[in-house]
């Protein structure tokens, strides 16, 4: 079979399935090909506009801030599986109900979360939270304005779930992109129109995306998928069971996921300083290049496996997970390619403003690797709704790694915070393994009986 032949195999494969998840990897490819320029262009562009310190500040108060999206009780993921199944048996009507029922139940939530934001944030210092200096102006009116527009996308984010649902996958790394890159030409109007500003770029960064959602809102349901448009009369707490029974489980996974992925800046700024964030957050962006890029490849598989399962098509998912394991293999070796230049890369991309050691990058391909193993076969634990294991091992890690990183941290100073991500994540990723290789196998039984 010649090259041409390959892409059109590829393109119009005769498993309908398969040839969507082929064209969502396409085209998620090239939108994330340009989202990732765009973040890496922000980077220095940022850089610029204000100072290492300021860029330390905003990285860890935007990385505390959205742990909100963590609190939607699993409601988004919880969709994602029930939209699907209802989907795959063209029960739109149910598909409706889910969607008007989430969407109330997240807006609900916003405003319960909002509220009681502004309760705790008369009582705290966000300097003091934050180890930020008196000299930064305005800290605390910048963390309500970025929570007020955080939790206006956390109600909105349902349209992401929706396209996943619906196995378009490239639709919301569409919608993501569209909210960096308007982020991106704000900053850049910015420097040559003001004087550098936190407040500014808070502003630029948080309202991006909420423009983003309201012009996708009316698209989604009055254009695209009119058959499942939020109606009141649509909606039926009764339900709401469903969403949340799959969802609480899926909820307790985002809060292991939160202490493990969303800790790390705000432990750095704490035992150490707002700059030392800079550092660790331009290493960590260098090799989620390719954390990003294993994603998009293995993000179309979740609601493509939850369909197969739903139609006990055990062939396609072990032939999809055998590629995946064979992808993540390359993937690796990439990251380790990625450490031995990533010096030069770092001064062309930053300039020498910032050092950042060798020692930290392959430390941060090591987990880089690990996390890309986990969510392998969480997709199988998620496509196909078995999460206690994943819930036990995620809880377990979440557990120890506050206390781990800290030691580690203290005594070899940043890589201790990436190893022990790492470490921690290499429970439930071998647990998801066998637990993928047991599960597998009796499908197959049962299949054969």
């Amino acid at each position: 079979m010649n090259i041409r032949a390959k892409i059109s195999h590829f393109w119009n494969n005769p498993d309908g399935r398969t040839q969507k998840v082929n064209r969502n990897i396409s085209y998620s490819l090239i939108i994330k090909g340009l989202g990732i320029l765009v973040s890496l262009l922000l980077v220095p562009l940022t850089l610029d506009y204000l100072n290492p310190y300021e860029y330390g500040i905003w990285i860890t108060l935007n990385s505390i801030l959205t742990w909100i999206n963590y609190f939607d009780i699993g409601l988004g993921n919880g969709l994602r599986n029930k939209l699907t199944e209802a989907l795959a048996i063209k029960d739109y009507k149910m598909a409706q109900t889910y969607v008007s029922t989430a969407l109330v139940l997240l807006f609900f939530i916003a405003l319960i979360l909002y509220v009681l934001f502004l309760i705790l944030s008369s009582f705290v210092s966000w300097y003091n939270i934050l180890n930020v200096e008196s000299s930064i102006r305005n800290l605390d009116a910048i963390v309500m304005i970025v929570m007020f527009c955080l939790c206006i996308c956390f109600a909105f984010r349902i349209i992401g779930a929706i396209f996943l649902s619906y196995q378009d996958t490239w639709v919301n790394d569409f919608l993501t992109f569209a909210g960096s890159f308007l982020s991106f030409v704000w900053i850049y109007i910015l420097t040559y129109t003001s004087e550098s500003s936190l407040m500014k770029v808070a502003i630029a960064f948080s309202l991006s995306p909420v423009i983003v959602y309201i012009i996708a809102f009316p698209i989604t349901f009055f254009k695209l998928h009119k058959e499942i448009k939020p109606r009141v009369n649509a909606v039926k707490f009764k339900y709401a069971n469903s969403l949340v029974g799959l969802g609480i489980q899926f909820f307790a996974l985002q809060l292991s996921g939160l202490v493990i992925f969303a800790t790390s800046n705000f432990i750095i700024s704490k035992l150490f300083s707002p700059a030392e964030v800079t550092p660790y957050n331009i290493a960590f962006k260098y090799c989620n290049l390719v954390v990003i890029g294993f994603s998009i490849i293995i993000s179309p598989l979740w609601s493509a496996i939850t369909d197969a399962y739903v139609r006990k098509d055990v062939k396609w998912i072990v032939l999809s997970m055998n590629k995946m394991i064979k992808i993540w293999s390359l993937c690796s070796f990439a990251l380790l390619l990625m450490v031995f230049i990533s010096q030069p890369i770092f001064h062309i991309w930053i300039g020498y403003d910032v050092s950042i050691s060798y020692s930290l990058c392959f430390s941060l391909a090591i987990y880089s690797s690990i996390y890309m193993w986990s969510i392998l076969f969480a997709a199988y634990s998620n496509g196909t709704g078995r999460l206690k294991i994943q819930m036990i091992t995620m809880s377990v890690g979440a557990i120890f790694f506050i206390p781990i990183a800290i030691l580690a941290a203290r005594h070899i100073g940043l890589i201790g915070i990436a190893y022990s991500m790492g470490a921690v994540l290499l429970i439930p990723g071998i647990a998801l393994a066998i637990e993928y290789k047991f599960s597998i196998g009796k499908l197959k039984n049962e299949c054969s009986t």
